[in-house]
């Protein structure tokens, strides 16, 4: 028998556009069995097919079988010409109800105060992450203290109200759906939590995240991560990191630019950005290639080394493209 839950993690997560390739990897890496996710995914993309469609193939199954003759004829005529008369109306419609909700303009085609701009479903997003990230600091928070007391993990997020730890399981803001949660073992001595985020945000890329207990969410150091590498704060540089000086020669358009980086402090990650270019590195030794833009002038590339022991270093250098 299928598990709920997992059916509905999975639907839901293909209607929000990510790969059956990416829910695969996070349902394998959090502990589901490959035979249960295979059997979830032939329920989960099954495409019915229309009631309309049933009724127009019986119709016309029999003129496959035999040349029609005039009623034949007719129907193959009329029954066509139906079905576009009446889905000229439809179409129409859906147009007009496209236009009208994508362009803001009401009846009078006037512009609508209400339009949101993509700024500000970029702003959303981003509240949705944070909230995002909160609650899941949230429920781990729980689940330690819960596990201090009993010394096993909860077999369902239920149980952190039975106990006190919450009062109340956070729900993702934007699906309302609850956080995926697998308690591992008997006894459960581990767990896996998989929530998805609309944005990259700090050191986490946009799309599913897993997490456990040697894996811990800090939401206000992710947070802080983001503004610097968003550039809504700003960094002072850091001397001990060392990178790349790209200042000292210019190079063509289209070039290969390669910066790389080292600090004494061990590093888990490191971000380069050059607007509008983001790129990660996840793996000692730290490694950027790119190439150069088309449009001569100079750029700024901004460097961000994530220590391990939670500090920030930052570093910024300059290259110029020539004609």
């Amino acid at each position: 028998m299928i598990e709920p839950s997992l059916l509905s993690y999975i639907k839901q997560n293909l209607k929000d556009g990510f790969s059956e390739l990416e829910i695969r990897q996070i349902l394998l890496g959090a502990g589901w069995g490959a035979m249960d996710v295979e059997e979830a995914f032939s329920v989960a993309t099954i495409r019915p097919k229309p009631q309309s469609m049933d009724i127009l193939e019986k119709e016309l199954a029999p003129q496959a079988q035999s040349k029609p003759g005039f009623l034949g004829r007719m129907r193959q005529m009329v029954i066509p010409s139906l079905i576009v008369i009446m889905a000229i109306p439809i179409v129409g419609i859906t147009a007009y109800w496209s236009y009208s909700w994508f362009s803001g303009s009401g009846e009078n085609g006037t512009v609508n105060s209400a339009t949101i701009s993509s700024a500000e479903l970029e702003q959303d997003a981003t509240i949705h992450d944070q909230r995002r990230l909160e609650d899941i600091e949230t429920i781990q928070a729980a689940l330690s203290a819960f596990f201090t007391a009993n010394h096993v993990y909860p077999q369902t997020l239920d149980e952190l109200l039975n106990g006190k730890n919450l009062l109340s399981i956070p729900i993702d803001p934007q699906t309302k759906d609850n956080y995926l949660y697998m308690a591992l073992g008997d006894p459960a001595l581990d767990y896996s939590l998989t929530f998805s985020l609309e944005t990259d945000f700090g050191i986490l890329k946009r799309g599913l995240q897993n997490v456990n207990p040697q894996n811990l969410i800090k939401a206000a150091e992710i947070k802080t991560a983001n503004q610097l590498v968003k550039g809504l704060i700003v960094n002072s540089p850091s001397p001990e990191l060392n990178i790349t000086d790209l200042s000292q020669t210019a190079v063509v358009p289209g070039s290969e630019i390669t910066v790389e980086l080292s600090a004494p402090t061990e590093l888990a990650q490191a971000i380069l950005i050059s607007e509008p270019l983001r790129l990660t590195d996840e793996r000692s030794p730290f490694r950027f290639t790119f190439s150069a833009p088309v449009a001569t002038g100079q750029y700024e590339v901004r460097v961000f080394g994530f220590a391990k022991n939670g500090s920030i270093l930052y570093q910024t250098t300059t290259f110029t493209v020539k004609p």
